[in-house]
């Protein structure tokens, strides 16, 4: 039976091309393809061109595909490693802030005739040994002036992590410092005194000494005894 005549379509040569090969694929597995028309030899030619072109467009689209996923593959890797860095910086930060060393006067203030106490906090987790007091006048820490005429005294304690002490005495070293810087007329003839004064704690914590901010306050005395005290606050900006 005669093969109906070509069409110009792609999709009927290929199926032409089939249909020739499963009729005549066994007299050609015998004779050769010498033998074949010139019709068939350039419908086998033309089959074969368009599966070499589909062959490249599979070929062209799974790179796109494969070039497309590694793509997202890199930024959700990139995303997932900068998430994990965060999470190692925030980790390693918060460690640093609980163990770095952390210790404030908190408060001073006159408790009875002339006792003067301060209030002392360790906000880190290992304690602390405070080994100074520093007293000086004149300072104003929140405009950044330094205190001015320091007189250091031992002042030894320890403060666990965590823990707030508010039974440290400083009124003989206060007492001294009056004695020092203005002394009182000898026999003591009920001298009043006021001045400006700072404190701070100079202290060992982790391997680390270091002091604490200055703590500014008003003190009045009646000879070397503290009468009144008044811790200085400064607005808020």
């Amino acid at each position: 039976m005669d093969l109906p005549p070509p069409q110009n379509t792609d999709s009927h040569f290929i199926t032409r091309s089939v249909e020739f090969i499963l009729r005549f694929g066994r007299p050609f597995s015998k004779t050769g393809f010498s033998k074949m028309l010139p019709e068939h030899v350039d419908l086998l030619s033309r089959a074969a061109a368009i599966i070499a072109i589909v062959a490249a467009v599979i070929q062209a689209v799974a790179a796109v595909v494969i070039a497309r996923l590694t793509g997202k593959l890199e930024r959700v890797t990139e995303r997932y490693a900068n998430s994990t860095d965060a999470a190692v910086r925030a980790s390693q930060e918060h460690f640093e802030r609980e163990w770095r060393p952390d210790l404030r006067i908190a408060d001073v203030q006159v408790v009875g005739v002339g006792q003067v106490f301060l209030r002392i906090a360790n906000l880190a987790k290992p304690p602390a040994l405070i080994k100074q007091l520093k007293i000086g006048t004149g300072g104003r820490s929140e405009q950044g002036v330094a205190p001015q005429d320091i007189e250091i005294f031992p002042f030894v304690l320890l403060v666990t992590g965590g823990q707030v002490q508010d039974q440290s005495k400083i009124e003989r070293e206060l007492g001294i410092y009056r004695q020092k810087h203005n002394p009182p007329p000898i026999p003591l003839r009920r001298s009043p005194w006021e001045a400006n004064l700072n404190v701070a704690l100079v202290y060992d914590s982790a391997g680390i000494e270091t002091q604490t901010e200055w703590l500014d306050f008003n003190a009045e005395f009646m000879d070397n005894i503290v009468t009144s005290l008044n811790r200085i606050d400064y607005p808020k900006q």
